[in-house]
């Protein structure tokens, strides 16, 4: 494949403190917004190139419209096209993105490195171009990433280094009180944020090599849809609580206030969920109070006997027999901030999507209860 012969006018931005090439082991979660104003009487289109290193989710008014790149290698790194018109409003808009920078280490580090399909370079980089265009097709404003664009670095999020990481993409322990929260909505404060550095060109006039040269992403994208759990498989514990209402809240707009599940300081839920089959998919609860507590969250493709697992031979036999099986597996691992309210709750999913047909989520409360909202996944695959 060519690469384009094309002069880009966005420039690589990533937070000031953050621009190195050293390899230090420590992947990174950074936010950037860029803030515009679209007129009230006028018709206006906006398409936006969009790519990152080493992966990227792309919202436009808080609508995720963009999820790349897709997977390159060191000689090509490839970028998306995505048309966000039909997410414009009249008035203030905000492109808002972000962006998980996996470590770069030589020599590979299994359990440490990130995931083996994703290629990464010594540093992380968000580039986006695209200008907002009336219906006549002349220019309104460029927001091509410059300096401009605001960012911050996700203070809460940790990936774990385990065994897994080089297939799921990293199994996370966040601390939702190191999040910015809506952040991807323009009503959002960034006035505490720094402005993003351009430091690097995707063109050099002397003829250098770019360090990311770049290609249309040649494939579709990945589609995404919400999707129930069909049942709960069982409960374990002594406390015995109903999660069908989260179940059912899924995707369902507000619910009532009786069908949120509460559970008071020091109860513990533990819940295996079965989507029905195999699938891919970004688990998402969502959560009000419950400073203190932490959610855990194990995806796993079946249930095996008690002696399979770690240091002993895996036994995938019949796939839903969970009597005397278990589910072998990580957890991702969340900690609410409690800022949650009954009209907005505090959401939470993984960054990169899981594979499973079963996921098994427990729920410790700490010291102020804890409303479980709903839960559920949104499934993603390719267009088949």
């Amino acid at each position: 494949m060519d690469e384009e012969n094309r002069i880009w006018e966005a420039g690589w931005i990533w937070a000031a403190d953050r621009i190195r090439t050293s390899v230090d082991g420590e992947h990174e979660l950074v936010y950037f917004r860029r803030t515009f104003e679209v007129p009230a009487d006028r018709a206006c289109r906006l398409t936006v190139d969009v790519t990152a290193d080493s992966r990227y989710r792309l919202f436009l008014n808080g609508k995720s419209v963009s999820v790349g790149p897709c997977k390159g290698n060191d000689r090509e790194h490839y970028y998306e096209t995505v048309d966000v018109t039909e997410h414009l409003v009249p008035g203030r808009n905000v492109l808002s993105a972000q962006v998980l920078h996996y470590t770069y280490t030589v020599p590979w580090q299994m359990g440490v490195s990130g995931p083996l399909s994703v290629w990464r370079s010594g540093c992380g980089g968000f580039l986006a171009e695209g200008t907002l265009f009336d219906s006549d097709g002349q220019p309104i404003e460029r927001l091509h990433t410059d300096d401009r664009w605001k960012c911050s670095v996700a203070q809460g999020y940790k990936l774990v280094p385990s065994e897994m990481v080089q297939w799921l993409g990293g199994l996370e322990h966040v601390d939702g009180a190191g999040l910015c929260h809506g952040w991807q909505t323009v009503s959002y404060d960034d006035t505490g944020w720094s402005a993003a550095v351009a430091f690097m060109q995707t063109h050099d006039r002397y003829g250098q090599l770019a360090a990311w040269p770049l290609y249309p992403r040649p494939i579709p994208p990945l589609e995404e849809s919400p999707q129930a759990f069909r049942r709960i498989v069982r409960e374990i514990g002594e406390t015995r609580v109903s999660l069908q209402p989260a179940i059912r809240n899924y995707g369902a707009g507000q619910p009532a206030s009786d069908s949120v599940l509460r559970l008071k300081p020091g109860e513990r839920i533990c819940v295996e969920l079965d989507a029905g089959q195999l699938t891919t998919g970004y688990p998402e609860i969502a959560v009000s109070g419950g400073s203190g507590s932490r959610l855990r969250l194990l995806c796993s493709e079946c249930y095996e006997p008690d002696h399979s697992g770690r240091g002993a031979e895996r036994v995938k036999g019949v796939r839903d027999r969970h009597e005397n099986g278990k589910l072998v597996g990580d957890y991702d691992c969340y900690d609410p901030a409690g800022i949650g309210t009954m009209d907005e709750p505090e959401i939470y999913e993984p960054f990169s999507f899981r594979t499973f047909r079963y996921v098994r989520l427990e729920v410790e409360a700490g010291d102020a209860e804890v409303r479980i909202h709903s839960i559920g996944y949104r499934k993603t695959g390719y267009p088949l």
